[in-house]
């Protein structure tokens, strides 16, 4: 094994280490030994990508057999990288089998834990849920069948990440984005989707974040871009993500506390007629301490 600092112990190497992480850095996959997957389900499509702020060129040493990036890199496992899972659900809530959809991921995650099984090691996981079903269909199915089958999908996911790990430190966003088109659906069909029962069904992870999320661009400016995330071009060619979080409930060491929009108390402004946006944020049941974001 190669060393690129003999003389110095491994106390000052790991600090060394720490300082090369930047959460405010640009996330990327660069020199990890997996950088992303993507799979075509029934009903959905789902990838899964890594990422970290760390150093790069460090973690590239890895393949010359350096000791030093090797605890690098576990280092930043630990400490610095997260997973990002993306679910895009588009099919029929009718015809969608959870226990099909289960056992076809299951089938996936264990075969890339298999093969990097630091992925399970990662101790923040995101999960991005876009609903995205036919619109003829959004009266359909049983009521609260979008929390069902939201909940069932996460569930799955998550638990593929290390038992230890998501008791001990573990970290959990998961965000349901959904258009205007289905918010309005909400109020003129009075659909039941089941918004606060996705919100308040936790996980057993150290600290949980599960929030709604309105995409506030119009049908003429949409793109689709990467895994699934929606967007539009700016005025420089660039694409940039126009999403408003709609209510937000975090679960840390068993207390549960919630944030709404500063607009929550009456009008949905430019983004949703007022009864619309006032009746998406009621279903979505924000109780007991409530805080007022900024957006």
């Amino acid at each position: 094994m190669r060393l690129l600092f003999p003389e110095l112990p491994p106390e000052l190497r790991n600090a060394i280490y720490a300082e090369t992480f930047d959460h405010s850095a640009p996330a990327s996959s660069n020199g990890l030994p997996f950088v992303s997957k993507a799979y075509e389900l029934a009903h959905t499509s789902l990838r899964i990508t890594p990422i970290h702020r760390g150093n790069i060129s460090l973690l590239q040493l890895q393949k010359y057999k350096f000791l030093e990036a090797r605890e690098y890199f576990t280092q930043l496992v630990a400490n610095n990288a997260e997973l990002h899972i993306t679910i895009v659900f588009k099919g029929h809530v009718n015809t969608f089998v959870q226990e099909h959809w289960n056992d076809k991921v299951t089938t996936h995650f264990k075969k890339i834990i298999k093969k990097f099984p630091w992925l399970s090691k990662v101790k923040r996981w995101d999960v991005d849920v876009f609903w995205k079903p036919p619109a003829r269909t959004y009266g359909q199915g049983k009521p609260a069948v979008l929390a069902r089958i939201m909940n069932g999908m996460v569930g799955t996911v998550l638990s593929f990440q290390d038992s230890s790990v998501r008791s001990r430190s573990g970290e959990s966003r998961v965000v349901l984005h959904i258009d205007k088109m289905l918010a309005c659906a909400l109020w003129h069909q009075r659909l039941d989707l089941g918004l606060h029962c996705f919100l308040t069904t936790s996980v057993a992870v150290k600290r949980e974040v599960r929030e709604v999320c309105l995409d506030v661009e119009p049908e003429s400016s949409r793109a689709a871009v990467g895994a699934g995330m929606v967007a539009t071009a700016d005025s420089e060619g660039g694409l940039v993500a126009e999403e408003v979080m709609v209510t937000r409930r975090i679960l840390e060491d068993g207390e549960s506390r919630w944030q709404v929009p500063e607009r929550v108390a009456a009008k949905g402004g430019r983004w949703l007629p007022d009864a619309v946006w006032v009746k998406l944020v009621d279903h979505c049941g924000a109780s007991g301490e409530i805080s007022i974001v900024k957006l």
